[in-house]
């Protein structure tokens, strides 16, 4: 058994269809796998700070209908797709939706107010 086969595992994303244009951008240049690597780096922070109130309910909370989700599939890191669902777990969000939320702090330049390490 090989076990760097199982370092990756086939994931997909839900992104909403007015973000497509800057997640292209943005995955440009380097991989969809690095790029979600870059954005729990970037914002593993801010989450910690618990900067989003963590929504009490029983069950996880879906993207809003409507959005007309574009499906981007990719092969994370096992550990970066663990991260992604701990967190989104601990918000009551889906990953998906964490995605989106990691993507717009982007989009809105957190990365400038948040001190490197």
């Amino acid at each position: 058994m090989n076990p760097e086969k199982f370092e990756r595992t086939q994931s997909s994303l839900l992104i909403p269809e007015k973000y497509m244009d800057e997640f292209n951008r943005r995955t440009e240049n380097i991989s969809r796998e690095d790029y979600l690597h870059e954005l729990l780096e970037r914002y593993r922070n801010v989450l910690l700070w618990r900067t989003f109130e963590k929504l009490d309910c029983v069950k996880t909370k879906y993207q809003e209908e409507g959005q007309n989700l574009q499906k981007k599939n990719f092969r994370p890191e096992n550990a970066d797709w663990i991260e992604l669902g701990e967190f989104a777990q601990w918000l009551g969000i889906s990953r998906t939706a964490l995605f989106t939320l990691l993507l717009l702090l982007d989009i809105a330049g957190w990365d400038i107010i948040i001190p490197a390490k």
